[in-house]
């Protein structure tokens, strides 16, 4: 006698692929919006303001003449006028933040769509575009920033904040988005596997 066992696995790439675009999606807004992406002691600063902490010394020109003030409040300010270099920082992360909308929502219609095989890949590619997008802000912050700092002849000692690792973060969740969105066969995503036993009676 002979059964015939038939065994069904989901591989669900695409599933995972729109999962990470979503974490991406999310970390990019957290970082965005953050202003810690590079801090020192009494200061930090993200891509749209500079804050003071309270309690932080500063210098002031009070009656002509700089003196180190404490500040009794913490505060923000828009930095106003922006150079061209942060603002291509800022024009590059809300790229790369519209970029992957776009990702999630070809990557969504890829489910709803199943006659069109190829939008999941399609997916991935505008993953990777967010990806660049992210990067290259990436890139361009800590080289400018650093090389700002490098000028003063007081060393102060910044550091990059939670804000930037975080982007960095929305950065590898893209990477591994397009890597499943590029990988995943629609014709795979369910594999069957058929497998016959001879049963002795």
């Amino acid at each position: 006698m002979a059964a015939t066992v038939v065994t069904s696995v989901w591989r669900p790439f695409r599933l995972i692929g729109l999962i990470c675009l979503v974490i991406a999606l999310i970390f990019l807004i957290i970082g965005i919006s953050s202003v810690y992406w590079s801090h020192t002691s009494g200061f930090h600063q993200g891509l749209w303001e500079a804050c003071i902490d309270r309690n932080a010394t500063v210098w002031k020109d009070l009656d002509g003449a700089m003196t180190q003030v404490v500040e009794t409040t913490s505060m923000c300010a828009s930095t106003t006028p922006k150079p061209v270099w942060l603002n291509a920082c800022c024009v590059f992360m809300i790229g790369a933040m519209l970029i992957v909308v776009g990702a999630i929502v070809v990557v969504i219609l890829s489910f709803l769509l199943d006659t069109v095989t190829d939008l999941g890949k399609v997916g991935g590619i505008i993953a990777i575009g967010a990806l660049v997008c992210d990067l290259l802000a990436l890139i361009i912050y800590p080289s400018v920033f650093t090389q700002i700092l490098s000028q003063f002849v007081a060393s102060v000692d910044w550091f990059f904040g939670w804000g930037y690792g975080i982007s960095w973060g929305a950065g590898f969740f893209l990477f591994g988005a397009a890597i499943l969105l590029l990988c995943c066969r629609v014709n795979d995503e369910i594999y069957h596997a058929e497998k016959t036993y001879v049963i002795d009676t």
